[in-house]
């Protein structure tokens, strides 16, 4: 082994390894110099392409989410609409058959009357819903 080393030192004296070195190291530090520039150049070009596009898509999302927003209530509605006049019409049915509807009077905005067991007036609503009235707020029915 110390042989192996004394050929090396033999063969370049000090200056010339010392030289070989430094050239060594600054060649290599401009070639990683380059190279990181590259790299950091390839990302950074790379991340504004990413934002531009995340931009992008994001605007495209918004639209897609007002139209989902918009076909969401529509279908809201239309479930709202169906389930009161579903309970309208079974509130309506039920009242029918187990009370007795009012021959003579109707509501405010003249309603049919109905009057439940305990002698009580009332009429249904678009939702399905007993609003009670007293015996002075019904009106006589029309004769047609």
């Amino acid at each position: 082994m110390e042989s192996m080393c004394w050929i090396v030192k033999s063969s370049f004296n000090n200056a010339t390894l010392a030289h070989f070195f430094v050239r060594y190291w600054y060649y290599s530090n401009t070639i990683k110099n380059r190279t990181m520039k590259k790299i950091v150049g390839v990302s950074l070009i790379t991340l504004l392409l990413g934002f531009s596009f995340t931009a992008l898509a994001q605007e495209q999302d918004s639209e897609v989410k007002k139209d989902v927003k918009k076909g969401t209530n529509a279908v809201k509605k239309a479930g709202q609409k169906v389930g009161n006049k579903t309970a309208e019409i079974a509130s309506k049915g039920k009242a029918k058959v187990t009370d007795a509807v009012h021959k003579d009077k109707v509501g405010p905005n003249n309603e049919v009357i109905y009057i439940d067991n305990h002698s009580k007036f009332y009429w249904v609503d678009k939702k399905g819903r007993r609003h009670y009235v007293k015996a002075h707020q019904l009106k006589n029915k029309e004769v047609k």
